[in-house]
């Protein structure tokens, strides 16, 4: 699998940022458009088995800072995630390819990565 980033709403200078952190660990950015968001995240990632191809527009937009890490676990993903931070783009929304969600599109990814954020807060939250 190639390292690399899918990334949702990011400006130019965020992704030059992060591009510049990834470099020394090998790994590329890739800026997610609006019109791939029905398109399965593993076609994105370029996984063998997933096909690129166009679909109808989306229903739903992602609106905030997004991230699909590919092709890191363990350590080198804590190296990925600090990346962001060295590189000023904090706030942004992350999840790990699997293969499970390598079948999902955008949309549905971010939502349950919103949710599980949600459920997560709102356990930590003291009553």
């Amino acid at each position: 699998m190639k390292k690399q980033i899918l990334v949702y709403n990011l400006s130019d200078a965020q992704i030059s940022a992060l591009r510049v952190q990834l470099k020394p660990l090998g790994c590329t950015v890739r800026k997610v458009i609006e019109k791939e968001y029905s398109l399965p995240i593993g076609a994105l990632a370029g996984l063998n088995g997933f096909v690129y191809k166009k679909t109808a527009k989306p229903s739903q937009l992602i609106r905030t800072s997004f991230a699909v890490i590919c092709g890191y676990s363990g350590f080198a993903l804590d190296a990925v995630t600090a990346a962001f931070d060295r590189g000023g783009v904090s706030g942004v929304v992350k999840a790990v390819l699997t293969e499970t969600n390598a079948q999902w599109d955008s949309i549905t990814l971010y939502n349950e990565v919103m949710r599980e954020h949600n459920y997560m807060q709102n356990k930590n939250r003291p009553d």
